[in-house]
């Protein structure tokens, strides 16, 4: 065998090395970078498709990088074998030898010296001497170029290796090391896995078909709503008849439904059996009773019981809860001696529970909700206004227009421990936006699909809006309530509006015609019988908001026509969500309106509101305060009135649980109207209904 073959460097073959490289570094850095904005920035579309798309790409870069690190393989001539030489020189002779070549060295040293003092020197002997030195000056030169070369190659290698390393492994880029491509590799696919665990869970996943609940939502100064899921038990052992022995004949049949039973708390009372709440399957085992002859500011206890045992108590619901009735607003009028109005309520919308993605352990976190509690307890937070996007259907994936996929977003909400809490800790009203059916809903976009109303809106009262104040008309969903010397109206802003894109002009509309009528109608009643007017909008009435269609900045002309008559009305305040931003802004310098969201979602990293857009440019709309960082926000205000001419809210906006800003709203002292006179109020009246007047709102 005359060679042997041995592994030296590794190194790239093939032409398309450096192309491979850049399309692998440019796939890993996109893929790292859609991957973290996905699991903690902003869950939309690009999970579904340009994640999986891009690990792809880079894992076969990488496979291609690798297939091109087969070793260089470098000839080593054969050992030549050692043999005993007769003839070799003895270890004498060569210690000799090296004797006399030392002192050949030293003559030539001399020969030299010598020959540099003479002042007549041989053309021969120059030759020789400068030839000499020019070995010698040769030889230190390759000798210092050796040295030189080899310190060249110690240090700065290693150096320029390993900032090489950290590159490739931040970046994600191909690397000359196999294992560190392997391990890159690995960081992704727990990376790809994440993001596979956000977005296919709810889908394929937690079903929550065991979610049990009860909680109250309409409450006012005589009655209350409390609306339960019910999950059927397996038997429920029901008694029959009594036996000749005095015995109770009994039988298992399946158990649907409780009992209700409720108390006063304070004083304490005896329990009273109250309904018997009905669920089915065709309602997702939820069911809705209303319990009406109560006190006001009155505090209740209930329980639910098994149907057919009236002192047991249901398996799923083994605690207490409780409720306080509002106060009466007769006597809460500012016109009514010792009257005034204290109470704290809360305002947010926008919920994805697990975000943002901390693992598969937190996929029912709803951390926001948990902030929200500490401020109910803390600061007797009497009430929840809910504004909208309770549940995402279409984010970042619409699983189809089924009834069933929208109930399970409604459970898995209820079912986060955290939103469960909450919840079932104090009243909750709700109005929905466009998540609860699907992006930019409106009643255009119905028309053109039209098999994603119905199970929406069927899901929605299933969980939300059989539990709100009763609709001021039959079959709508906008409402309105009173607590003491604050009345509300609850906007429905998706079930009637005109499609988004089209011309702003009289036709355009967000609330139809009926919905408005109604709600300047109420302006009016309470135009001077209630201190402070909260009116509730899904969508910001402002339109500071660039990119904002969607909201009240696309619906200007509309806008413009309920301001009118809004402006003229004393202490209003809007309150709004959807934009996932808080902002505070002044409309028309007699409006004050407060826009908080999500309590449990993205925030958006692009600024997008400007003092510059649309009706601020005019001064119409005037900033206040901008806070658009934060992934979980909302507004308590507390209401007082105790001081008729210097009636407040007291505004608190909490970011990520901590009090980012507060201010105070300052109202003005309602006038007493005269009595009217009677013939001519009667004939006024009268005049506007045969049409012979045009009607005013005051």
């Amino acid at each position: 065998m005359d060679e042997l073959q041995a592994p030296t460097k590794r190194r790239g073959r093939g032409g398309y090395q450096w192309v491979n490289q850049a399309v692998g570094g440019c796939a890993g850095v996109t893929f790292r970078l859609l991957a973290y904005t996905f699991l903690r920035w902003l869950p939309g579309r690009q999970g579904t498709y340009l994640v999986p798309a891009f690990f792809a790409l880079h894992a076969l870069t990488l496979f291609l990088h690798n297939l091109q690190l087969t070793p260089d393989l470098k000839p080593i001539p054969t050992p030549t074998p050692i043999v005993d030489d007769p003839n070799a020189p003895s270890y004498a002779q060569v210690v000799a030898s090296n004797s006399a070549a030392a002192s050949d060295e030293s003559s030539d040293l001399e020969l030299d010296a010598t020959a540099s003092s003479s002042s007549t020197t041989s053309p021969s002997n120059s030759l020789g001497l400068v030839q000499r030195k020019k070995n010698k000056n040769k030889s230190a030169s390759s000798v210092a170029t050796t040295t030189a070369s080899a310190d060249e190659d110690a240090t700065p290698p290693s150096a320029r290796s390993g900032a090489s390393r950290l590159s490739a492994l931040l970046f994600s880029t191909p690397s000359s090391s196999p294992t560190l491509n392997a391990f890159n590799l690995a960081i992704n696919t727990l990376l790809l896995a994440a993001c596979l665990d956000a977005l296919w869970s709810p889908i394929l996943g937690m079903q929550e078909h065991d979610l049990a609940f009860a909680r109250v939502g309409q409450v006012d100064h005589s009655s209350v709503k409390i609306l339960a899921r019910i999950p059927p038990l397996a038997t429920v052992v029901t008694p029959v008849n009594t036996t000749s022995e005095g015995l109770w004949q009994t039988e298992q049949t399946p158990g649907a439904g409780a009992k209700l039973a409720y108390r006063p708390s304070k004083p304490l009372g005896r329990w009273i059996m109250g309904p018997t709440l009905e669920v089915s399957e065709e309602s997702d085992w939820t069911g809705v009773v209303r319990l009406d002859g109560l006190y006001a500011s009155t505090e209740y206890e209930y329980r639910l019981l098994v149907p057919a045992l009236s002192n047991a108590h249901h398996p799923s619901f083994p605690d207490i809860q409780s409720f306080t009735t509002f106060p009466d607003p007769a006597l809460a009028s500012f016109a009514s001696p010792g009257a005034g109005t204290h109470f704290t309520f809360a305002a947010t919308s926008c919920v994805k529970p697990g975000f943002p993605y901390k693992g598969p352990q937190y996929r029912r976190e709803v951390i926001g909700a948990k902030y929200l509690m500490d401020s109910v307890v803390d600061n007797g937070v009497k009430f929840l206004v809910f504004l909208g996007d309770f549940i995402y259907s279409d984010s970042p994936v619409y699983p189809g227009p089924a009834k069933e996929n929208y109930w399970k977003r409604y459970r898995q909400v209820m079912a986060a421990p955290y939103m469960k809490a909450l919840l079932t800790k104090i009243p909750t009203m709700a109005i929905w936006d466009d998540h609860e059916i699907f992006n930019d809903f409106s009643a255009s976009v119905a028309s053109d699909h039209p098999e994603r109303f119905p199970p929406a809106s069927v899901a929605y009262d299933h969980y939300l809006g059989n539990v709100n104040p009763d609709p001021i008309k039959e079959d709508v969903r906008y409402f309105k309530f009173q607590h003491g010397d604050a009345a509300f109206f609850v906007l429905d802003t998706r079930s009637y509006r005109s499609a988004n894109g089209a011309p702003d002009d009289e036709e355009k509309t967000m609330l139809g015609e009926r919905q408005k009528v109604v709600f300047l109608d109420w302006l009016a009643k309470v135009n001077q019988t209630v201190t402070w007017k909260f009116v509730i909008s899904s969508v910001p009435m402002q339109t500071l908001w660039s990119l904002s269609d969607d909201t009240w900045a696309g619906f200007q002309t509309e806008r413009e026509a309920i301001l009118d008559v809004m402006e003229w009305v004393p202490n209003v305040i809007v309150i709004s969500g959807d934009r996932h931003e808080f902002a505070a802004a002044s409309l028309r310098t007699t409006i004050t309106e407060f826009s908080t969201s999500p309590l449990n979602q993205f925030y958006l990293p692009i600024r997008t509101l400007s003092q510059a857009n649309n009706r601020g440019a005019t001064g119409e709309d005037i900033l206040l305060k901008y806070l658009p960082d934060g992934n979980s926000k909302f507004s308590t205000f507390e209401v007082d009135t105790r001081v008729a001419n210097q009636p407040v809210v007291r505004v608190r906006v909490v970011i990520d649980g901590e009090e980012a800003w507060a201010v105070d709203v300052q109202g003005k002292q309602l006038e007493i109207p005269p009595p009217p006179k009677g013939i001519g109020s009667l004939g006024k009246s009268l005049m506007e209904l045969l049409g012979f007047k045009k009607r005013s709102w005051f």
